[in-house]
């Protein structure tokens, strides 16, 4: 299995980290010089350009994938944070998953939604965070067609809108930066202070379906309290 590293030129900061993080794991790592939006996007964009560098990056490594053969990766961005024993734990992971077909695995999944229960370990849902997952081959050739310049929202919102097996890890094996992922308020505050910031496109419809997921045993109640007093 082959491991990228995304990761721009002129974040030699977050390199040297994430060199750290890969050696004190063992890990031998590619870093895939990142698409830096803030210079080379196109004009008359509907994202923002530090959007269209991160889906240009993702798309430009899934095109290298396809180009070499690469059956399997492990993809990462820069402020990836691994957890202790991540090689035999995602290697665990993997045996778990083969036992089901997948597309993409995210081992670090931000809040996911539509949660379905698959295997001690996995489960199948829509989720945000591109800092750490596992592709296929098969999966690479279908994405690398992928234009980034027609992108309606920031591209972990469109890879839940392509039709993917995608599993999640139960047990979170790398985090964006703060362990963003484990912590709302940590996921709002890697939002302010990360490269993309809060200039991000959303997908309306990804947020009131989590909103939803959150509030639902409240509505539920609500409705309950409603037709009591209502048949009272």
């Amino acid at each position: 299995m082959h491991t990228y590293c995304i990761n721009l030129e002129r974040r030699a900061d977050r390199r040297r980290s994430a060199e750290a993080e890969f050696a004190r794991e063992g890990l031998d790592v590619e870093f895939f010089m990142a698409t830096d939006g803030r210079k080379e996007a196109p004009s008359g964009l509907y994202i923002s350009h530090p959007e269209y560098g991160c889906a240009m990056s993702h798309v430009r490594v899934w095109r290298d994938m396809v180009e070499k053969g690469r059956e399997i990766a492990l993809v990462t961005e820069d402020d990836v944070r691994l957890v202790p024993n991540f090689k035999t734990k995602l290697d665990d992971l993997l045996d778990e998953a083969n036992e089901h077909p997948w597309d993409i695995i995210n081992i670090g999944p931000i809040w996911p939604v539509v949660r379905n229960d698959i295997s001690p370990g996995l489960y199948e849902a829509q989720s945000l965070g591109t800092h750490a997952y596992l592709i296929t081959l098969q999966c690479a050739r279908k994405l690398a067609v992928f234009e980034p310049k027609l992108m309606k929202s920031g591209i972990d919102f469109l890879l839940n809108r392509f039709p993917l097996e995608t599993l999640c890890a139960k047990d979170i094996l790398a985090d964006q930066g703060d362990a963003a992922s484990k912590n709302g308020f940590l996921s709002i505050k890697s939002m302010i202070t990360g490269d993309i910031g809060m200039n991000r496109t959303m997908d309306y419809e990804f947020l009131v379906r989590f909103g939803f997921q959150r509030l639902k045993p409240f509505i539920i109640l609500l409705v309950l309290l409603i037709i009591f007093y209502a048949l009272k």
